[in-house]
C-alpha cells in the first residue's frame, strides 16, 4: 500500500528495509508449536513487487539474517550513511559500495540485495556547481563526471572504474580509467560477478563455461605460526603466476560429463548420482583418471589446451585475493558454501549439515567470479602428492615428479565436500587420494591455457 502510493506521486522510488529475510526464531517457535520449523508462523518478509520506476533495496539477501552489529546503527545502515553523502554517486553505484562494506564487515555472512525497476540515474548529492534539476544541462553532466571521477581516482577497486565507464564510455576519464583498470588485472566491460569485474567465455555449447583469471601472485600455504594445520600445508611459499589461464566458473556438471560419453567420450564411464539427481548438481564418483579422460575428450573437441588445475593454481583461484582461511575471510558459514555445519571453526556461528551436492552456483562467486571452491564437491588437481611444501615449484605449476623411491599414484583433492566441516574447507587444505578411486565426495573442473 505505501509503495503504491508511492508510485501515484513520483516517478522514482527508493525504499531501503534493514531488516531480517528470515524469522530467526521459527526454530524455536516451531519447537513451541509442535511443529517443524518449515510449518513455523511468520518465515520473515514476503515477496514484493515492484512498480515502474521504484527499487526496494533489503539489507540482506532471501531467507538470511540481517545482523544489529555492535555500533548504534547495523552493517547496513552504517554503510547506508557513509555513501549516502558522497556527491555525485549514482544510486547503482551507492549499493554496490553499500554491498562491499556489509559483506567486509559481516566476513561475508551478510550480502545487500535490491529488486529494482528504475528507468533513470539517481543521485542523492548532485556535485558542486551541477545544478539542482535533471535539465541543467552540458554542464550539469560535466560536473558530475568531474564529481564521480574526484570521487574514485584514487580506488583500488576495478568495480568503480567500470562504473565511470559505464556512464561515460567518452568521458574525460575513460582512457585512464581504462589504464586503471588494466592495471588491476582486470578488463574493461566485462560483466559483473562477486564484486568484480570479470569475463566468461565458452568454446561450445555443451562445454563448461570458463572464468578468465588474471596473472598475480600470492602465499600459499597455512602459516608456521597455525598449530591447528598439519605440516602437509607448510611451509609457506609465494607462488607468482604470470600468465592469465581460464578456469572453469562452475565444478563440471552431469550434463556435462553426460554429453562427453554421448559424444563417445569417457570412456563411457556414467557415473551414479547417488539418488540426489543429475543436471546442473557436479559430477562425483570419477577418479582422477575419468578426469582426465573428460580432459582428453573436450581437448580433441574443441581444439584448446584443456587441462586439470595445479594444485597451486587451484589454491590462487580459492583464495581470490584472500589472506585469511577462506575467500569469505577468516569464517565461513552456511550461506557460503554447501558443507557440514553443526561443528564451529574460528568462532564462526554454526549452521545446518548438508546431506548431499546441491547444484553448482547455489551460492554467490568469490572475487574472481569463481562458484564453489569451499565445499560441495571436493576437487582433483594435477599434482602428484607430497608430503610438504618442501621442493615446491613456485611459479603455479604443477608438481608432477614424484617424491623419492615412490611412484604418481597418490593424487591430491582440495576444498572439502559437503561431507566436510569447515575445518576441511580452508584454502590450504589438502588431502591424497588414490588416482583410481572414485567417491561420492569428489569431482573436478577444468582449467584451460589461453592465447
Amino acid at each position: 500500500a505505501v509503495m503504491r502510493q508511492m508510485e501515484r506521486n513520483s516517478k522514482t522510488n527508493l525504499i531501503f528495509i534493514d531488516a531480517c529475510r528470515d524469522n530467526p526464531l521459527a526454530r524455536n517457535l516451531a519447537r513451541s508449536m509442535g511443529r517443524t520449523r518449515s510449518t513455523a508462523i511468520g518465515r520473515g518478509l514476503a515477496p514484493v513487487r515492484t512498480g515502474i520506476g521504484s527499487m526496494i533495496t533489503f539489507a540482506t539477501e532471501p531467507g538470511n539474517v540481517a545482523l544489529d552489529g555492535k555500533g548504534v546503527n547495523s552493517p547496513f545502515t552504517s554503510a547506508l550513511i557513509k555513501h549516502i553523502e558522497t556527491p555525485g554517486l549514482d544510486i547503482a553505484q551507492l549499493l554496490r559500495r553499500v554491498r562491499r562494506q556489509v559483506i567486509a564487515a559481516t566476513s561475508g555472512r551478510q550480502v545487500p540485495w535490491n529488486h529494482s525497476s528504475l528507468t533513470d540515474g539517481f543521485v542523492f548529492l548532485k556535485g558542486a556547481g551541477s545544478g539542482t534539476g535533471t535539465g541543467a544541462g552540458t554542464s550539469a553532466a560535466t560536473n558530475m563526471e568531474l564529481a564521480l571521477w574526484n570521487n574514485i581516482k584514487g580506488s583500488k577497486d576495478a568495480a568503480d572504474y567500470q562504473d565511470y565507464l559505464t556512464r561515460f564510455p567518452k568521458g574525460t576519464f575513460a582512457t585512464l580509467a581504462t589504464r586503471r583498470m588494466a592495471g588491476l588485472g582486470k578488463l574493461p566491460g566485462s560483466s559483473s560477478a562477486g564484486g568484480s569485474s570479470t569475463m566468461s567465455f565458452q568454446d561450445c555449447k555443451t562445454c563448461p563455461k570458463m572464468t578468465v583469471i588474471p596473472a598475480g601472485s600470492f602465499i600459499m600455504g597455512a602459516p608456521e605460526s597455525d598449530r591447528s594445520a598439519p605440516r602437509r600445508e607448510k611451509p609457506q611459499h609465494k607462488v607468482s603466476i604470470k600468465k592469465p589461464f581460464a578456469v572453469g566458473t562452475f565444478e563440471v556438471t552431469y550434463d556435462e560429463w553426460d554429453a562427453c560419453v554421448a559424444d563417445r567420450g569417457c570412456a563411457g564411464y556414467k557415473p551414479k548420482d547417488e539418488g540426489w539427481g543429475r543436471g546442473k548438481r557436479p559430477v562425483v564418483r570419477v577418479s582422477w583418471e575419468d578426469a582426465i579422460t573428460y580432459v582428453s575428450w573436450i581437448k580433441h573437441k574443441t581444439g584448446k589446451p584443456y587441462r586439470l588445475l595445479s594444485e597451486a593454481e587451484w589454491e590462487y583461484v580459492a583464495r581470490a585475493g584472500s589472506k585469511d582461511y577462506f575467500s569469505t575471510g577468516p569464517q565461513i558459514t552456511t550461506y557460503d558454501a554447501v558443507f557440514d555445519g553443526r561443528r564451529s571453526f574460528n568462532g564462526g556461528p554454526k549452521g545446518h549439515r548438508a546431506v548431499q551436492t546441491e547444484e553448482a552456483g547455489k551460492f554467490k562467486p568469490n572475487r574472481f567470479g569463481v562458484y564453489d571452491m569451499h565445499g560441495n564437491a571436493a576437487e582433483w588437481v594435477s599434482d602428484c602428492w607430497h608430503r610438504s611444501y618442501e621442493g615446491a615449484p613456485n611459479d603455479g605449476s604443477s608438481w608432477d615428479k614424484p617424491p623419492k623411491r615412490s611412484t604418481c599414484n597418490a593424487k591430491i583433492i582440495r576444498g572439502g565436500s559437503w561431507s566436510n566441516s569447515a575445518r576441511d574447507l580452508r584454502a590450504s587444505y589438502r588431502r591424497q587420494f588414490s588416482r583410481r578411486l572414485r567417491s561420492r565426495e569428489v569431482g573436478f573442473r577444468v582449467a584451460r591455457d589461453l592465447n
